[in-house]
């Protein structure tokens, strides 16, 4: 019994463990926002388009003009164009098209925000994508349910005629709503320009490479923006932070538990011998 509930100390420590590790990378991701944003999440002081930090650090290539754009009733609403390159088995280059959802707003409450919705004004079709909070910011960002990833795949904006564009609140009361609301297969331009560009030069296009598209604000990821090595260097002190209090707790409750009560009992043992000894 005294060896089972050894095992299940180590397997609560380790799981406290990770838990601390965790939330140490998030908070130094957190900081990191913080620091670039201040209050608010636009920054009006760097020449990069809106929201850049976001949607710039999605792989593979990204569009800085959004597919969908709309603003109102104090909320701004945008949807970015990525799309991502696979190589199969055989070497054959696939390249998967995605949109990128976030909700913001500098006067609004974004605390009940809850979903995005697409439908149609005169079908029963629906694509209903759950919004959630990004790293702790007042920002909302598009969550795929099934694959728990940011990004959402093209083809379910595409599968109807979606004419109207909703934003929902917990209790499903339209936030922002569009009639007006249009999207097609034409405004995703990023896969036509990369396979015309990988067919003709037999490798994927680079940042110096991107003059040679025939479209234009195509991007490949840039890796400067919250890269793991930055936040490494800049925010180190936040991971050894948490893991010193870990430790810390874990040498005390280690020791309180086990080593503390041993002595106890050996204390115990030695009164009793010498009560029978005399």
């Amino acid at each position: 019994m005294r060896v089972f509930g050894r095992f299940l100390y180590a397997m609560f420590a380790v799981g406290v463990f990770l838990l601390a590790w965790t939330y140490s990378i998030d908070l130094m991701r957190q900081n990191y926002y913080q620091d670039v944003f201040g209050a608010s999440l636009v920054d009006e002081n760097s020449a990069l388009p809106d929201y850049y930090y976001f949607y710039s650090s999605m792989p593979d290539y990204h569009k800085d003009d959004p597919v969908i754009n709309v603003d109102q009733n104090g909320y701004q609403v945008r949807g970015y164009e990525i799309a991502r390159t696979i190589f199969d088995e055989d070497d054959n280059l696939e390249i998967n098209e995605f949109l990128f959802i976030l909700v913001y707003s500098d006067s609004q409450n974004l605390s009940n925000l809850d979903y995005l919705v697409l439908s149609e004004n005169t079908g029963d079709d629906e694509l209903k994508i759950k919004l959630i909070r990004y790293y702790g910011l007042e920002i909302r960002v598009s969550i795929d349910d099934n694959m728990s990833y940011y990004l959402i795949p093209k083809e379910l904006f595409l599968e109807a005629d979606f004419d109207k564009l909703e934003v929902l609140d917990s209790s499903e009361n339209a936030l922002v709503s569009v009639s007006a609301f249009s999207i097609a297969e034409t405004d995703f331009t990023i896969k036509d320009n990369i396979e015309d560009y990988y067919l003709a030069n037999g490798e994927l296009p680079t940042s110096e490479d991107m003059d040679e598209l025939a479209a234009d604000n195509i991007y490949p990821r840039d890796s400067s923006v919250a890269s793991n090595d930055y936040l490494i260097k800049e925010y180190i002190h936040i991971f050894w932070i948490a893991m010193g209090i870990y430790f810390t707790v874990l040498i005390f409750a280690t020791y309180f538990i086990f080593f503390r009560k041993q002595r106890g009992r050996g204390k115990h043992s030695l009164k009793d011998r010498d009560a029978k000894e005399i």
